[in-house]
């Protein structure tokens, strides 16, 4: 059975965890000097910084498209969540010069992804609770 979320769940998983996480990894992948956090020298750190945003991205891409389900936009969310509260964090004790544009968009990233998580979980702990709570096909009425 399809446990469904509320519109809000579907955009955040849509920007957040497949469009935007797909044009980084791209852009890391095309042009690695112009991937965000940029550094002289690190081609490849770029390569597998591109990589892990198309990872995260296609579970978010499976998650719309293909599951269309609460437990898939958990998981995808979930993941993109970790991933970019870790960025947050490593932003906020990087000692190199950075964009200010990335202490905009980390924040709203993160707060958007672990909000859509949340409102996901509580899809899923709703449809586990009225499914607890429905009489089983077939069974005896209870007497009391």
């Amino acid at each position: 059975m399809r446990i469904s979320v509320p519109l809000p769940v579907v955009i955040i998983c849509a920007v957040f965890a497949a469009i935007i996480p797909t044009a980084v990894g791209l852009i890391s992948w095309i042009s690695p000097e112009n991937a965000p956090l940029y550094v002289d020298g690190s081609h490849d750190v770029m390569l597998s910084w591109g990589a892990r945003s198309l990872g995260l991205a296609a579970a978010g891409w499976i998650a719309l498209l293909v599951v269309r389900d609460a437990r898939g936009y958990a998981a995808a969310l979930g993941a993109a969540a970790v991933r970019e509260v870790l960025d947050l964090i490593d932003l906020l004790f990087r000692s190199l010069e950075t964009s200010t544009g990335l202490y905009v968009m980390l924040p709203i990233s993160s707060t958007s992804l672990v909000t859509g998580f949340a409102l996901s979980v509580l899809a899923i702990r709703r449809h586990q609770a009225a499914h607890d709570e429905a009489p089983t096909p077939g069974a005896a009425p209870a007497t009391a």
